[in-house]
């Protein structure tokens, strides 16, 4: 499954590698680019892992941004 998750904190292309790392670390990820001048997470994931979009938006939260909606 692919999902755009919008994020509000992020400022820089450090920002987005810290995010893009911790949200490829969560398994089943599979695919993950962030833009931080979009203020956007593209992930692509197993649909299939429970409780997946939870880890997914933890492992943003815990690089310090907000997930918004």
């Amino acid at each position: 499954m692919e999902q755009k998750i919008y994020v509000e904190g992020l400022g820089s292309t450090e920002d987005e590698q810290k995010t893009a790392s911790a949200v490829l670390s969560v398994q089943g990820v599979s695919h993950c680019v962030v833009s931080y001048e979009k203020a956007q997470v593209f992930v692509t994931y197993d649909e299939k892992i429970p409780d997946i979009e939870h880890a997914i938006r933890n492992a943003i939260q815990l690089c310090g941004f907000d997930v918004l909606g």
